[in-house]
C-alpha cells in the first residue's frame, strides 16, 4: 500500500510542474508526447480513502520560478522515446532498379488516365468488385452474379492475397476474373508503386496462372506517380463511370437508401460499356453490397432491353436487346466491337469533309435559291410562323411540303434529340428486328459522355445526321410574340461546327453497308425554326439538306400509345395509298415512351401486307435518297399547280 501511495503523491508532484496545473501557456508544437502525459495523468481518479490531509503533507511544494525554467529546458529537448524494438520489414523489392529506369526512360513520362469507360460498341456493362474483408459479402456478391449469369473483375490487393486466401479463391473458382487493386502511400515514389503493382501480379499469376494486366486503386486521388507507374509497366488504369459507394452510405440498411443518391432522378439507365464498381466490404450490412448490385441490375440494366408487344426478350430467342454484365477481361477481349475514341483524324473518311455551298459574297436571292434545292421544309413552318428574315416572296421558292420527292412508296421515321440506352436500344431493337434502316438527328451537346451508344447506332446501318450542338433554335419567341434570334450568325455557325466535329470524332471512319459513310451532312433544326441567318450559316458550313419533314406524332407529349400509332397513320396513309417520300419527326429521348412501340406495331402490320397493297410501304435513310444531285426545288409543273389552285376567301 506504501508503495501504490508514493507513486501517486509523485503524480501529484509532476502535475504542480506542469503548464496545465499551473497556469502557465501550453507546450509548444515539439513537447507533443508531454502534452498527452499532462492529459492522462489529469485523468486520473484520487485512490479512495485517502485523506486530503494526508496527501497535502506528503507533497513537496516546488518553487514556480524554477520549475518554469525546467520546463522551457524540456520543450527545448524534448525526451527521445525508445524505440519499440519492432523493426518495420519493407516490401521485397521485385524489379530492379536499372530495369526500371529503362522503362521510365522508355515511357517519356506518359500517364496511364483511369478508365471509366471500355470503348466497345458490344451491349455490356462491365462490373468491377473489391475489398474482401468480410467473407460473407464475397459470398452474397458471387451469389448473385451466378444466379443472373453475370461476372465481373475482382480487384484484390497484396494484402488480399495474404489475408484473405480463402475468398479470392472463392473468386477464382465461380469462374470470375480478377485484376490488381493498390494502395499507394500518400509519399510513395514511382518506382516503389511499380514494384507494388508486380509484386501482385505475380503473386496472381504464380498462384493462379492468371496474367492480369487491369490495375485500379483502392480508393482517393490518383497521383500522377501512380499514373506513371502504371503507365511505365504497360498496364490499364481502371475507374468507374458509376462507383456505387459514397462515404455517407456506410450506415444504409436498404438500397432505397443508396439507389437516390448514385444516380439522381434523371439517369434511366448505365451507359454502354460504362463501368460499374463496387466495394463489397464497405456497408454495416454484409449481404448490401450485392443487393445494390442486383437493384442497378433491375433498375438501370434490365430496363434497356425492349420488352413490348408481345416481344419478351427473355422468351424470344431472337430478341438480342438486352445489355450483358461482364468483366472488364470480357469486353476488351471482344476486339470485334472494340474502337478507339476520338476516332484519330487520319482515320476520318474523305467524304465527310465539309465544303462552303455559298461564296463568302452570296447576295440575298443567291442564297434564297441554294436553299430552295436543300430544304425539305414543314407544312407549319411559314413565313410568318417560326421564322426570321425570311419574307413571303422567298418562302414561294421553298417546298414546305416536307416529303422526299419520290415515286417510291417509301417512309423516312428520323429520330433526333438525344436519349439514354434504354430509350434508344428500344429504338434500335425495332429497326433492327424489322430489318430497316433510318437517319437520326443527333443533339451532340452530352454524346461525349456516351459515345458507344451513338457509334453502336452507325454500326447497326444507320445514318448519323445533326441536329445542333446546344438546341437553341433558330427563331423564339419573347413575352410579345415577337419573334428574334438567341444567337448571333457567329454564334450559331460555331455550334453546328462543333456539333459536327463532336459528330466526327465517334463515327468519321464509319460506312453503311453500301459503303456511304455513315456521317452525314444533314441537318435538323430545333423546333423545326429556321431563319435566313441560320441557313446561310450552314450552306457556308458545308450542311447539304436541312430537313424538317411532312409529319409529327408529337410523341413527347402523346398521352397513350392508340393515340400515337392513329397519328402515324394519318401521316402516311393518303387516300388508300402510302404517301411517297412521308418524312416523320420522332424523338429518342425517354419522353417518347411509346414511339418504339407504336413503330413495332406499324411494321408488323405492314410487313404482312401483300407486295401489291398500295398501302404497303418501305423505310429508308435519307441517304438513299439525297444523293448528289438531287433537288427540292419546285418544279415548273408545282409553281403552276399553286397559281391554279383555288384560293378561297
Amino acid at each position: 500500500m506504501e508503495v501504490k501511495w508514493l507513486r501517486y503523491v509523485k503524480a501529484v508532484a509532476m502535475l504542480t510542474v506542469l503548464p496545465l496545473s499551473v497556469g502557465a501557456a501550453a507546450p509548444s508544437e515539439p513537447a507533443t508526447v508531454l502534452n498527452k502525459t499532462v492529459y492522462i495523468i489529469h485523468r486520473q481518479q484520487v485512490p479512495a480513502g485517502i485523506a486530503s490531509s494526508k496527501s497535502t503533507s506528503c507533497t513537496r511544494r516546488l518553487d514556480p520560478e524554477k520549475e518554469e525554467s525546467r520546463l522551457q529546458q524540456i520543450q527545448k529537448t524534448p525526451k527521445i522515446l525508445k524505440p519499440s524494438g519492432k523493426t518495420v520489414k519493407l516490401p521485397m523489392p521485385v524489379l530492379a532498379e536499372d530495369v526500371l529506369k529503362n522503362l521510365q526512360e522508355k515511357n517519356q513520362g506518359r500517364l496511364a488516365e483511369a478508365e471509366d469507360t471500355i470503348y466497345t460498341t458490344a451491349p455490356v456493362i462491365p462490373a468491377t468488385f473489391f475489398g474482401f474483408n468480410n467473407q460473407e459479402a464475397v459470398e452474397a456478391v458471387l451469389q448473385v452474379l451466378s444466379r443472373t449469369q453475370s461476372r465481373g473483375t475482382f480487384f484484390v490487393t497484396e494484402k488480399d492475397l495474404k489475408r484473405h486466401t480463402m475468398a479470392v479463391d472463392e473468386v477464382v473458382r465461380a469462374g470470375q476474373d480478377i485484376g490488381i487493386c493498390i494502395i499507394p502511400g500518400n509519399d510513395e515514389d514511382i518506382f516503389s508503386i511499380c514494384n507494388d503493382i508486380e509484386r501482385t501480379h505475380r503473386e496472381i499469376q504464380n498462384r493462379y496462372g492468371i496474367d492480369t494486366r487491369l490495375v485500379r486503386q483502392y480508393s482517393g486521388v490518383i497521383r500522377p506517380e501512380t499514373k506513371e507507374a502504371v503507365s511505365m509497366l504497360g498496364y490499364r488504369l481502371i475507374g468507374a463511370k458509376v462507383n456505387a459507394v459514397q462515404s455517407k452510405h456506410k450506415a444504409a440498411l436498404t438500397v432505397d437508401d443508396i439507389m437516390p443518391d448514385i444516380f439522381g432522378k434523371s439517369v434511366t439507365a448505365m451507359s454502354r460499356g460504362g463501368i460499374l464498381n463496387i466495394r463489397m466490404d464497405y456497408y454495416l450490412r454484409p449481404t448490401l453490397a450485392a443487393e445494390l448490385f442486383m437493384e442497378i441490375k433491375i433498375q438501370k440494366i434490365d430496363p434497356i432491353s425492349y420488352n413490348c408487344y408481345g416481344d419478351v426478350q427473355e422468351l424470344n430467342p431472337s430478341n438480342d436487346s438486352a445489355y450483358r454484365i461482364c468483366s472488364v477481361e470480357d469486353a476488351l477481349r471482344d476486339e470485334g466491337h472494340l474502337w478507339q475514341y476520338p476516332v484519330p483524324q487520319s482515320a476520318y473518311l474523305p467524304e465527310i469533309h465539309r465544303y462552303p455551298l455559298l461564296s463568302a459574297t452570296a447576295t440575298h436571292d443567291e442564297v434564297i435559291n441554294t436553299l430552295a434545292a436543300r430544304y425539305i421544309g414543314n407544312p407549319d413552318v411559314t413565313s410568318y410562323e417560326r421564322t426570321l428574315g425570311l419574307t413571303g416572296r422567298d418562302f414561294k421558292k421553298l417546298n414546305i411540303a416536307g416529303c422526299i420527292k419520290t415515286k417510291d412508296p417509301v417512309v423516312f421515321f428520323l429520330p433526333d434529340d438525344w436519349g439514354m440506352d434504354d430509350s434508344v436500344n428500344h429504338l434500335l431493337y425495332v429497326f433492327r428486328k424489322h430489318h430497316v434502316h433510318t437517319t437520326f438527328f443527333m443533339l451532340s451537346h452530352n454524346i461525349t459522355n456516351n459515345p458507344n451508344l451513338l457509334r453502336a447506332i452507325a454500326a447497326d446501318g444507320h445514318d448519323i445526321a445533326c441536329h445542333t450542338d446546344s438546341h437553341i433554335p433558330m427563331v423564339s419567341r419573347d413575352s410579345n410574340g415577337r419573334q428574334y434570334s438567341k444567337m448571333s450568325y457567329e454564334e450559331f455557325y460555331r455550334d453546328i461546327d462543333t456539333a459536327y466535329k463532336k459528330l466526327e470524332s465517334i463515327v468519321g471512319d464509319m460506312r453503311r453497308p453500301d459503303g456511304r459513310p455513315s456521317l452525314t451532312k444533314y441537318f435538323r433544326p430545333p423546333t423545326l425554326a429556321i431563319s435566313y441567318a441560320g441557313a446561310k450559316a450552314l450552306l457556308m458550313n458545308g450542311y447539304t439538306y436541312i430537313i424538317n419533314g411532312s409529319a409529327s406524332p408529337d410523341d413527347f407529349s402523346v398521352k397513350d400509345l392508340k393515340t400515337e400509332i392513329k397519328r402515324l397513320r394519318d401521316g402516311i396513309y393518303y387516300h388508300g395509298r402510302a404517301r411517297n417520300g412521308a418524312v416523320f419527326v420522332i424523338h429518342m429521348t425517354a419522353s417518347a415512351k411509346y414511339t418504339a412501340t407504336a413503330l413495332d406495331i406499324l411494321l408488323t402490320e405492314n410487313e404482312k401486307k401483300k407486295d401489291d397493297d398500295p398501302t404497303k410501304f418501305r423505310v429508308a435513310p435519307l441517304s438513299e435518297y439525297l444523293t448528289e444531285g438531287y433537288s427540292q426545288a419546285k418544279t415548273p409543273k408545282e409553281i403552276r399547280d399553286e397559281h391554279t389552285r383555288p384560293r378561297w376567301w
